[in-house]
């Protein structure tokens, strides 16, 4: 017999040193106490340098007994809202993959945030918290619907100012004049869908959504008095407070009927 027989750990096995394994190979199972032959004693005999107390002590590892290891493990946070599988119902068909990516939709993060003005206020202005978090401090692509309907998409640079101010241009309030302070303000709705990719709509005073948004920044809000109030949650709340959110993204419906 020549060259190599079987495969993986025999494939050692070959013609030459076929005769050294072969009582290693042969049925043992009738023997009631097997002993070891003079190859496999040969083996078994500790090599040179090797004591006998650490070769005791390296079969001790697998003696059987379990070792439990502590392991640092932090479990994923599921952003704050429900867990109700939305956008899919029970008798509506679906391939598991549009499953899966409306379940994520419910959970992209929402900014609600007052926005400032009178003057310049297209260049909207926000907290470096806000700015940096939510926004990346980076360029980002916008998305909003004009009045028509239509998603207009636009590339916002940061704006950084002497006065410590965080800004993006918002395309969306170009040609608006900003309210008067006695009515209320402008506010707007950012929605994540990818890093650095934003869906959003201004709320203007007028608009039949502004009374839901005041108050839920007036609920949800846990800063300073007298501060313009940003509010960061997900796309599940939002559609459960403002079902008509008239965002660019598709809203999955979450009354799961």
């Amino acid at each position: 017999m020549s060259g190599e027989v079987g495969k993986g750990f025999a494939r050692r096995v070959t013609g030459t040193n076929l005769a050294k394994f072969a009582p290693l190979l042969r049925d043992r199972t009738g023997e009631s106490n097997p002993q070891p032959t003079s190859d496999e004693n040969a083996q078994a005999k500790p090599q040179a340098g090797t004591s006998t107390n650490e070769l005791d002590a390296v079969q001790s590892l697998f003696n059987g007994s379990r070792v439990r290891v502590a392991l640092p493990f932090t479990p994923p946070r599921r952003p704050s809202g429900s867990t109700q599988r939305t956008g899919i119902s029970s008798g509506e068909s679906g391939s598991k993959e549009e499953e899966d990516k409306d379940v994520l939709r419910v959970y992209y993060p929402v900014l609600v945030a007052e926005i400032p003005g009178p003057g310049r206020w297209t260049q909207a202005s926000f907290s470096w918290n806000v700015f940096s978090t939510f926004f990346g401090a980076g360029d980002i692509a916008l998305t909003y619907l004009n009045a028509q309907g239509e998603a207009i998409q636009e590339t916002s640079k940061p704006i950084v100012k002497k006065s410590r101010n965080y800004c993006y241009e918002l395309g969306a309030a170009a040609g608006l004049d900003y309210p008067d302070k006695n009515v209320g303000r402008p506010i707007g709705v950012f929605l994540r869908s990818e890093p650095q990719q934003f869906e959003y709509v201004i709320v203007m005073p007028s608009d039949p959504g502004h009374p839901i948004l005041v108050t839920f920044l007036a609920n949800r809000w846990a800063g300073p008095a007298g501060r313009l109030r940003r509010v960061t949650t997900d796309l599940n709340t939002l559609v459960g407070i403002w079902p008509s959110a008239p965002l660019p993204l598709e809203i999955p419906d979450v009354s799961g009927s």
